[in-house]
């Protein structure tokens, strides 16, 4: 076999080793760790590559982040970094969206692949691949389990032989466990064994960042920055009087228009901002997909985006604030919390565009730029227990009275010594009481249990899903196994 080959299995093994029967925890940084040792010893050139730092680094972070906070942001975060690391470490040219293609097609197609690889390994070229290699592997194979089918024959028929050799523990072999393990199988040779697209390599390559010079003498050309003028005309004329509009009966008043709800006014409205945005963004990746400035008309036509760009922030900026006032009216929730991330991404956005309109950068620029900051966004905001955050927050900054608990104990245990903790305040009087929903869309009868009740589901549930091994530690369930052993002792 090949070094390669060694290393798929150990791969294969870790993986098997880490995660059967297993909830997420260390087991996620170990993997990642074995994967960045795995790739230094098939290419130890590649750490000399400064590219390979921040998708490296990003690997580790989204590692720490699963034993940190435990939650399902992290794990997916995890999932996207060891993707595009598998992929970045054969071509570190290659942009982070090629970069995902090709590790996921590689990952969700692994099963053909492996079949295609071997068919073309077995045609073996004269002067290369030794006949004797593929024979070596199947009768070490052949081997291996006919050693653990003659232990378990002489276990079974000898008790003496079973007591002797009790130090041996093959239990954990079962079907479960051997499809689990041609499961991971797949996953780590599709991460070691990331396919190249050779024509879409070649087609990224031939794109640049930067906007080509040549002077335009298209006559339709120059229409269509005409129309752009008027329409970006309009645009900074329509956001002028939104933005007035905000500034006189929002922010200086502190007060929401008449007959216009905290939902209306901030979700619905979020929708339409981003659509609006995403809109006139095409509009300008279109009319801005030559360097124009060989036109008299792209300095107006520049500056009318630029004010538009400005604008929009601006409206960007009011819309945050209403967001901040419905959750001080209400409660903070994942949706509220996700008009944030959405606001973000379209300020990231805009100064991108700026860059693009003023510096002539081309949309492929763009979109790399932005799927990047997107990328590394979700890796450090996985960093965060927002189960926590919004406990806490909640908690805190309502009365105990108007708080929503069936949506904190709607959450992932992150928050159960929280949940734990609360019930300590001397002013906490809520926890034989039956408790309503503040939800007006639900009926509250649906909802009619004490708090008692509810923590005593929780830890259940979450006993009932304890792992207690080395795999799967993590320090949320450290903190929530104190307080509830704290709990038991008192």
């Amino acid at each position: 076999m090949k070094k390669n080959d060694y290393l798929l299995i150990g791969f294969t093994v870790g993986f098997s080793l880490l995660f059967y029967k297993q909830n997420a925890g260390l087991n996620f940084l170990i993997f990642s760790l074995l994967f960045i040792i795995l790739s230094w010893i098939r290419n130890k050139k590649l750490f000399h590559d400064k590219k390979i730092i921040g998708p490296l680094l990003a690997l580790i972070i989204s590692a720490i982040s699963v034993i940190l906070t435990n939650s399902s942001l992290s794990i997916i975060a995890n999932c996207l970094a060891l993707l595009y690391y598998a992929a970045i470490v054969l071509n570190a040219k290659n942009s982070i969206v090629v970069s995902l293609f090709a590790s996921a097609i590689s990952v969700a197609g692994s099963y053909v692949f492996v079949i295609l690889d071997a068919i073309t390994r077995s045609k073996t070229k004269q002067g290369q691949t030794k006949p004797g290699n593929n024979f070596k592997l199947i009768m070490t194979s052949i081997v291996i389990i006919l050693i653990i089918l003659f232990y378990v024959v002489y276990r079974a028929s000898n008790p003496l032989f079973a007591t002797n050799t009790s130090w041996i523990n093959l239990d954990f072999i079962s079907f479960s466990w051997i499809c689990f393990t041609l499961f991971g199988f797949l996953i780590c040779y599709g991460l070691l064994y990331v396919k190249q697209f050779q024509s879409i390599n070649e087609w990224e390559g031939g794109l640049n960042n930067n906007l080509t010079k040549q002077p335009l003498k298209e006559e339709n050309y120059a229409i269509e920055i005409k129309a752009g003028l008027a329409l970006f005309g309009f645009l900074n004329l329509f956001l002028l009087v939104l933005n007035v509009g905000d500034i006189c009966s929002f922010m200086l008043k502190n007060a929401l228009p008449k007959g216009i709800s905290h939902s209306d006014f901030v979700h619905n409205g979020v929708g339409m901002i981003i659509l609006s945005i995403v809109m006139a963004c095409s509009i300008i990746l279109y009319l801005f997909r030559f360097n124009i400035q060989a036109n008299q008309l792209s300095k107006p036509l520049i500056a009318l985006v630029i004010l538009w760009i400005v604008q929009s922030l601006v409206m960007i900026t009011s819309t945050c604030l209403r967001n901040q006032i419905y959750i001080a009216s209400y409660n903070l929730t994942y949706k509220r919390i996700g008009v944030y991330v959405w606001l973000f991404l379209a300020i990231v956005g805009l100064v991108l565009m700026i860059i693009k309109v003023r510096k002539n950068k081309t949309n492929w620029y763009l979109v790399k730029m932005n799927s990047l900051i997107w990328f590394y966004a979700l890796i450090i905001s996985s960093l965060v227990n927002w189960d926590k955050v919004i406990t806490n927050y909640n908690l805190s900054c309502k009365s105990y009275f108007e708080v929503d608990y069936y949506y904190l104990f709607s959450l992932s245990n992150s928050n159960l010594t929280e949940l734990i903790n609360v019930t300590k305040n001397k002013n906490f009087k809520l926890l034989n009481h039956r408790l309503l929903n503040s939800n007006k869309y639900r009926h509250s009868y649906e909802y009619q249990q004490s708090y008692t009740e509810l923590i005593h589901d929780k830890i259940f549930y979450y006993v009932l899903s304890h792992r207690n091994t080395w795999q799967s530690l993590n320090y949320v369930q450290h903190n929530n196994d104190k307080k509830i052993n704290h709990q038991l002792l008192n």
